[in-house]
């Protein structure tokens, strides 16, 4: 129970240097760092989005042919369509065909 925490406090320190890089980096340009973390944080939560319903309906559209195979939509998944893009998702539907 206790390595749980030292890993969650770990990302957590890893966030916040990221976050003070970031901030470090475009800082300098003389945009406001506000706005360019709304931007990057507005696109990626509209990757995550569209690459869920891409999962989804690839899903539905799989089951409607009679293929077995069926890609969760979790955590992890969300994650891979969401940095990967549709790369990502392509990748998930054929790790789940094997």
């Amino acid at each position: 129970m206790g390595g749980h925490m030292v890993e969650t406090g770990a990302v957590w320190i890893l966030g916040v240097m990221c976050l003070m890089a970031l901030i470090w980096i475009f800082g300098s340009e003389g945009r406001n760092i506000v706005e360019i973390l709304f931007e990057v944080i507005v696109k990626l939560m509209c990757r995550c989005a569209l690459g869920v319903m891409l999962l989804y309906g690839g899903n539905l559209l799989f089951q409607q042919y009679g293929y077995a195979t069926k890609v969760g939509i979790n955590g992890v998944t969300m994650a891979c369509v969401t940095f990967l893009g549709l790369p990502g998702t392509f990748l998930l539907w054929g790790i789940s065909f094997f």
